[in-house]
């Protein structure tokens, strides 16, 4: 007799089945409950609610930093047509830390600038004008122009410097971008004179650049400087000259200015030089002053300016002109430093125009400090112990200059066995010189991890890590040297920067120089006063390739307001193309 079938499993198999679709579903809920919660608490990131959608946006900013998948559905939500809603999402991601480019994606991004470009408080409007330039990467399209041509016409100057100064940056590479070239053109008549300077200067680095026809008899002296300085170079021969012997006094000045780039104006220049003394008062004095330092060093040129390291001349407002002329002449005579100031000045200007290692000039005890720093740099027969005393200066930039100075003039072995002995000292300045120096000369990294388990003082132990980081050796608890330029108090910010500069590290380098130079900032230093009277141009221009905008340490204080300027505005356009290949140390 056969048996029925069974439609029921035996109660002990049911037991055990069941038994086993809970071990499996568990372990699965686990995994899918933070997967469906995620999405729950996402979701009304777009909703019509506007209390959910709070909650939302915090869940955002709270959980987003540590949860990659809460950033990825807060960016899958971006492409909400609400703009609001859209703004409040970017918002939450800003707060969260996470508001980038590459978190957002190019739509997402291209969306916001747009966004923030037509906002109405400027301070949006600038910075749209200046993620413009950074978003476009190596390429530009028409939105983006379309963008910064508009800004570049706002009505706050702000806003349309910073548009000018976008399109610069931008026309590097995209030089056929006759709309971007136009945003420059355009500016050029703008009625701020700071802007109308910056394009000018902008505009001669890029010669398809239309320039519009100027009455510069009327134009503010910097714009006129700007305006000769880019044309100099594709000036018909005879109109500089023209300019300089018969134009207004700021026409005359600006051309005397650029003619330092045409040598067929070298005829115009040594006129002016060879002014009669007796002829020269305030009207012309600018005009001679930067002529002497202009003009090709001919044998005519040099008698001239032998005239005026007369000692019978004694008229004060002609000392510019001395100083610049013993400058350019660069041959110092045996002038006690410790007496007259102007002729210690005097001794100054002629050591600095001559060749390093190339004169005799003997150092005494109570010599001023720059002073003994460019007479070790020039003498022939300095030794490193001549620059001793001036790693011990309360002036940062005078103990960067020192250890400058050593690199340029003593040997590796030299340098190492003088930031050795700096670094057995007890004074924080030498200890800090030491330790610069070393990292300069690749040097002493022994003596510097034996020092850091000793030193008390933070700001030496931050200055001790950088002589190690400039080796490549990384220090305990190192902070990055970008973070330590924030605190210019603890550690000097220019010690900072010449560790950067001379690390050899091309990113190091470009942070440094971003730093320094913040050409779409306020300058975070005074850049006058540290490129000239503490002469920290002398470590600057080792990093610049030589078709870099000059700064003439004795020129005129208009003057060297110009060539900060220049410099900065150059250094935005060609900021990508700088690589480790330009250093000349």
């Amino acid at each position: 007799m056969s048996r029925r079938p069974r439609w029921l499993p035996h109660p002990g198999y049911l037991a055990l089945s069941i038994i086993l679709l809970l071990s499996a579903l568990v372990p699965l809920a686990y995994v899918v409950a933070p997967h469906v919660d995620r999405w729950r608490r996402l979701a009304p990131l777009t909703s019509d609610d506007l209390v959910l959608r709070e909650k939302a946006l915090n869940y955002v900013i709270r959980t987003a930093p540590d949860d990659p998948r809460v950033l990825r559905g807060a960016v899958e939500r971006l492409g909400v047509e609400d703009e609001q809603n859209f703004l409040q999402i970017v918002i939450a991601l800003d707060s969260a830390g996470l508001w980038t480019k590459d978190n957002a994606g190019p739509d997402a991004w291209r969306r916001w600038l747009v966004s923030l470009a037509g906002e109405e408080n400027p301070e949006a409007r600038i910075i749209a004008a200046q993620m413009l330039a950074d978003a476009a990467g190596d390429g530009v399209d028409a939105q983006t122009v379309e963008l910064i041509d508009v800004l570049s016409r706002d009505e706050d100057p702000d806003v349309r410097y910073n548009a000018l100064i976008a399109a610069g940056q931008l026309a590097k590479g995209n030089e056929s971008n006759a709309r971007l070239l136009g945003v420059i053109a355009d500016r050029i008549m703008d009625e701020e004179s700071a802007i109308a300077t910056s394009a000018l200067l902008l505009a001669q680095m890029f010669p398809s650049a239309a320039v519009p026809r100027m009455n510069l008899a009327e134009a503010e002296d910097e714009v006129a400087l700007a305006a000769f300085w880019g044309a100099a170079p594709h000036t018909p021969p005879g109109r500089l000259d023209a300019a300089i012997r018969n134009g207004t006094p700021n026409v005359r000045d600006a051309a005397v200015y650029a003619a330092s780039r045409v040598p067929s104006a070298a005829g115009a220049l040594t006129e002016l030089i060879a002014t009669p003394i007796d002829a020269i008062d305030s009207a012309n004095l600018v005009a001679i002053w930067r002529a002497v330092l202009a003009a090709p060093l001919s044998d005519e040129v040099r008698a001239s300016l032998g005239r005026f390291g007369d000692p019978a001349l004694d008229r004060r407002e002609l000392e510019p002109i001395i100083l610049s002329a013993h400058y350019r002449l660069g041959t110092p005579e045996p002038i006690d430093p410790t007496g007259d100031p102007r002729q210690t000045l005097r001794l100054l200007a002629s050591l600095e125009g001559a060749e390093a290692g190339s004169t005799g000039v003997a150092f005494s005890r109570d010599m001023p400090e720059l002073l003994r720093l460019i007479a070790v740099w020039k003498n022939r027969e300095a030794r490193p112990d001549d620059l001793w005393p001036l790693f011990f200066s309360a002036l940062p930039t005078m103990r960067d200059l020192a250890c400058v100075v050593a690199i340029d003039r003593f040997d590796r072995d030299a340098n190492a066995d003088l930031a050795r002995r700096l670094l057995a000292e007890f004074d924080d300045h030498a200890k800090m010189s030491g330790a610069v120096l070393s990292g300069m000369a690749r040097a002493n990294a022994d003596v510097l991890q034996r020092r850091l388990k000793i030193e008390q003082d933070w700001s030496v132990l931050q200055v001790l890590k950088l002589g190690l980081w400039m080796q490549g050796l990384e220090a305990e608890d190192a902070p990055p040297p970008r973070v330590l330029l924030t605190r210019p108090d603890d550690v000097p910010a220019t010690t900072v920067l010449l560790a950067m500069l001379y690390r050899g590290d091309p990113d190091a380098r470009r942070q440094a120089l971003d730093h320094l130079l913040n050409p779409r900032g306020e300058q975070t230093l005074d850049l006058v006063e540290l490129f000239d009277q503490l002469r920290w141009w002398y470590v600057l221009e080792r990093f610049l390739p030589d078709d870099a905008p000059p700064f003439w340490v004795w020129g005129d204080p208009e003057l060297t307001r110009f060539q900060v300027k220049a410099l900065r505005d150059w250094y935005l356009v060609n900021r990508r193309g700088l690589t480790d290949g330009i250093v000349k140390p």
